[in-house]
């Protein structure tokens, strides 16, 4: 849960881990892992709250 005023990001990544589903299930996807990874790839919006508070902008 973010509180305060979250980024569009951040809202993002609350709605990301919330338990609620909002999607029907047929509107569900899988994101493709490579079988090697232990650790799991951050999501789009947590890569996004990164780059919220990264202060160089890399475009």
């Amino acid at each position: 849960e973010v509180k305060g005023n979250p980024t569009e990001s951040e809202a993002d990544v609350a709605a990301d881990r919330n338990d609620d589903d909002p999607l029907p299930a047929e509107k569900h996807h899988t994101i493709p892992m490579p079988a090697g990874d232990l650790a799991p790839k951050p999501t789009e919006a947590e890569e996004d709250v990164r780059a919220d508070y990264i202060k160089d902008d890399v475009l």
